[in-house]
């Protein structure tokens, strides 16, 4: 459970400067002109803001977690947490909300993506009762270099 001073909240538009921060200081690839864009980022929040979260301290972003989902599966497609807080319970704080949401869409699959060697990403979710498909590849077409 995230600590007593971490609030989770949807996200807003004005939250884009510091979520694209937490994800280059997470690691996480950030593709400024294309998907990530200050444009991208607002089509999404009018069309799934429901499933769009940041967990806050002290008025700072500490952690974004970023939901979409298909009508059939929900997604859980970017999720980061400041690295001076993580293990503090705030990235299974965010999961728990994206899940809330998804429920109330009807869902009833919550998928995520992981790349093999983000191993903390692994444990958080084998820990939160989520199983690994190790047969499945995953495929993608892109219509340009920064999407």
């Amino acid at each position: 459970m995230a600590s007593d001073s971490v609030s989770i909240r949807e996200m807003r538009i004005d939250d884009y400067d510091a979520i694209v921060g937490l994800w280059q200081r997470s690691g996480l690839t950030f593709r400024q002109a294309g998907r990530d864009s200050l444009d991208s980022f607002k089509r999404q929040l009018e069309t799934q803001g429901t499933l769009m979260h940041v967990a806050e301290q002290d008025g700072e972003i500490v952690g974004v977690a970023v939901g979409s989902h298909d009508s059939r599966k929900g997604w859980i497609n970017r999720l980061a947490v400041e690295p001076s807080q993580r293990n503090k319970g705030v990235a299974s704080a965010l999961v728990k909300a994206l899940e809330d949401g998804f429920r109330e869409f009807g869902l009833p699959v919550y998928s995520a993506l992981i790349s093999s060697g983000n191993k903390g990403s692994i444990s958080l979710f084998n820990g939160l009762g989520y199983s690994c498909d190790e047969d499945v590849k995953y495929f993608s077409k892109r219509l340009g270099d920064d999407l």
